[in-house]
């Protein structure tokens, strides 16, 4: 049997052979995967902006509550729970839409 005469052949002479016909199994390795970068909105901003819809919605069923606290002496929570909607009334176009949708529950 002749002898290997370079290193690189004696590995290749003793390494296992590799059977690189089959399909490939497994996911590809991370380097392989397409960069895919999604922006994802934060949880607590989606909550707070969800809670604010909230707060300036609830003043539809709740006007004639907030009107008997503002005006006759009601209930003080309701009052001052909605003083902050009402400092944002101060800003016309924002007057005007919160006018139209109390009037929409109002009618």
């Amino acid at each position: 049997m002749p002898e290997p005469s370079s290193p690189t052949e004696e590995s290749a002479a003793t390494a296992p052979s590799e059977d690189v016909s089959g399909p490939a199994t497994g996911p590809p390795a991370a380097d392989q995967q397409p960069a895919r970068r999604r922006r994802r909105v934060p949880t607590w901003l989606k909550l707070t902006v969800a809670l604010f819809a909230a707060y300036i919605l609830s003043i539809g069923p709740l006007f004639w509550t907030w009107h008997y606290a503002e005006y006759f002496g009601g209930n003080e929570f309701i009052r001052v729970f909605y003083a902050p909607l009402r400092l944002l009334c101060e800003f016309e176009l924002f007057e005007k839409l919160i006018n139209q949708y109390i009037r929409w529950w109002i009618l």
